[in-house]
C-alpha cells in the first residue's frame, strides 16, 4: 500500500532523512520506533505531504505521490494524525469531526461515519458541544483521531498517540488502534514507546539520527538486543 524509496531530506544544512526506505502492506500495523529527534515526525510529513522529499520516492496504492500537497494525499485515502494531536482548542467536538468530513458525501455517509466513531470512542457522542480545547489530553487524542477517522482512510500515520498520557489511557488508545486496524485500516504507528507499539503491531523499523538501521517483524524485534537494551531497558 505505501512504499518508501529512498527518501531524504534537510531543513537548510541539518540532514534529517537519508535515504530512508520503508514499506506497509494492505492491513498492517507497521511501527515507526526511535528517539525523539530521529526524524520519525518529518518522515510522516514527507509521506502526507506537509514536506516535500528532497530526493527518493512516495508510492501509496501504485501511485507517485512524492511532493504531492497534504490535501492531496488525504483526498486519495491517506490521512495523518499529527504529533500533539494539533487541534483547535475553540471548536468544539462537532465542529472538529465536521471539518475532517469530506464535502462530496451525503447526509446518510456523514451519519455512518459518525456513528463508527462514537462506536470507537463513545464519550465524543455526549461531548459534541464541548470545546476540544476544555477536554483532557486523553479525550483530545480521541478527537484528533476520530477527526482522522471522518476522512474514512485507507492508510492512517498516527504520530505519538499515547505521548503524555497516563499509562492506563495510553492502553485504551493503543487498544483503540489494534480495533481499528482489525476493522479494516492500515496503520503507520510512529511512537518512542516501543515495548507498546510492538504489542500490536505486526512489523516495525527502527529510526536512527534519520536511517533505518533495524527492521523486521514486531517478534523479531523485541529479540534483538539493541531494541531491548536501547528502547526497552532490558
Amino acid at each position: 500500500m505505501l512504499e518508501v524509496d529512498g527518501v531524504g531530506f534537510a531543513y537548510g544544512r541539518a540532514h534529517v532523512l537519508n535515504e530512508v526506505s520503508l514499506s506497509v502492506g494492505p492491513g498492517e500495523i507497521v511501527a515507526l520506533l526511535g528517539s525523539n529527534g530521529a526524524g520519525k515526525t518529518t518522515l510522516l510529513e514527507n509521506v502526507s505531504g506537509l514536506l516535500t522529499p528532497d530526493n527518493g520516492s512516495v508510492q501509496f496504492e501504485d501511485e507517485d505521490i512524492t511532493g504531492m500537497a497534504a490535501h492531496q494525499t488525504w483526498n486519495r485515502g491517506l490521512v495523518h494524525v499529527p504529533e500533539d494531536r494539533k487541534l483547535f482548542p475553540d471548536m468544539s467536538v462537532d465542529e472538529t469531526l465536521d471539518i475532517g468530513t469530506p464535502r462530496d458525501i451525503s447526509d446518510e455517509q456523514q451519519a455512518s461515519l459518525r456513528r463508527r466513531v462514537f462506536d470507537i470512542f463513545p464519550i465524543l457522542e455526549e461531548r459534541l458541544g464541548q470545546r476540544v480545547g476544555q477536554m483532557s489530553g486523553g479525550q483530545q487524542q480521541m478527537v484528533s483521531m476520530s477527526r482522522g477517522l471522518m476522512a474514512e482512510p485507507d492508510l492512517l500515520l498516527l504520530d505519538e498517540p499515547t505521548l503524555g498520557l497516563a499509562p492506563d489511557l495510553a492502553d485504551d488508545i493503543l487498544d483503540t488502534i489494534a480495533q481499528i486496524n482489525n476493522e479494516g485500516t492500515t496503520i503507520l504507528l510512529v511512537s518512542q514507546q516501543a515495548l507498546d507499539a510492538l504489542d500490536i503491531a505486526d512489523r516495525a523499523y527502527v529510526l536512527e539520527n534519520g536511517r533505518i538501521t533495524l527492521s523486521g517483524t514486531a517478534a523479531e524485534l523485541r529479540q534483538t538486543d539493541e531494541v531491548r537494551q536501547a528502547y526497552l531497558g532490558l
